[in-house]
C-alpha cells in the first residue's frame, strides 16, 4: 500500500511539474503575441512615436530606432496599410535560467493594400526577467 501512495504522488508531481512548463511557454507566446499586437497596432494607425517603447535599447540606440521608423514609414508608402497580420510560426530560440532571459522568434505574413503577395515579416523578442521587448526585425521584401 505504501509504495502506491509513493509511486500515485511522484506520478502527481511530475504530471503537475509537466503542466507548470507548458503553462509558461503558452504565457511566453500570448505575451510575445501581445507586445508584436501592440507593433503592429501603432503602424496601422501611424503611431510611430510609441514604437521605440516596445523595442529593446540594448539592441536598438535612439540612431537605430530612428532608421527604423524611417524604414517602416517608406515601406507604408510603398506598400500602403496593413489590410491582415497571421502568425505562421514561433519559437523559444535560447534561454540561460541564470540571467533569467529568453529568446523568442515569430514569424508573420502579413498583407499590405498595394502588394498583392504576403509578406513575411520575422521579429524577435528578448526576455530578461519580466521585460519583454522586441530586439530585431527581418522583413521579406
Amino acid at each position: 500500500m505504501k509504495k502506491i501512495f509513493t509511486f500515485l504522488f511522484a506520478a502527481l508531481v511530475f504530471v503537475s511539474c509537466n503542466n507548470t512548463k507548458k503553462s509558461t511557454v503558452l504565457g511566453d507566446e500570448k505575451a510575445g503575441k501581445d507586445i508584436i499586437g501592440w507593433y503592429y497596432y501603432n503602424v496601422m494607425q501611424d503611431s510611430y512615436d510609441s514604437i521605440p517603447k516596445l523595442m529593446n535599447e540594448d539592441f536598438y540606440n535612439d540612431q537605430q530606432q530612428a532608421e527604423f521608423i524611417k524604414t517602416l514609414k517608406e515601406r507604408d508608402s510603398a506598400y500602403g496599410n496593413i489590410t491582415s497580420f497571421v502568425l505562421d510560426k514561433w519559437e523559444m530560440t535560447d534561454r540561460d535560467k541564470k540571467a533569467k532571459t529568453k529568446d523568442f522568434y515569430f514569424e508573420y505574413k502579413v498583407k499590405y493594400e498595394n502588394e498583392p503577395a504576403e509578406v513575411v515579416e520575422k521579429i524577435y523578442l528578448a526576455k530578461k526577467g519580466n521585460d519583454l521587448k522586441i530586439s530585431k526585425f527581418e522583413f521579406s521584401k
